[in-house]
């Protein structure tokens, strides 16, 4: 990840990353705390259902988060990969 990034990530969230489902078929997360930063951002965006949802946070990190995972509690809505001019990944951003 980029060493550029992560003086910008001063904050922490709760990541829930999806793991699976219980035996009752209810989704289980493994729970880590993790180098972010957060801002208030009000904006549209399709669910995975393909409803027009209204996302509330923008999340910039460096963990591989998932359209299933949680931020802060909240369902990931959206995730968009940052790559640098070669094409690396150097970190996400996520909208809950």
């Amino acid at each position: 990840m980029s060493r550029h990034l992560k003086r910008f990530l001063q904050q922490e969230v709760v990541w829930e990353q999806r793991i699976g489902q219980d035996g009752f078929g209810k989704a289980s997360y493994a729970t880590q705390l993790i180098p972010a930063r957060k801002e208030a951002l009000q904006k549209e965006v399709r669910d995975g259902q393909g409803q027009i949802v209204v996302s509330r946070d923008r999340i910039f990190c460096e963990v591989d988060v998932r359209v299933e995972d949680l931020m802060d509690g909240k369902k990931v809505l959206s995730v968009k990969r940052l790559v640098d001019g070669k094409g690396n990944m150097i970190g996400v951003e996520v909208l809950t």
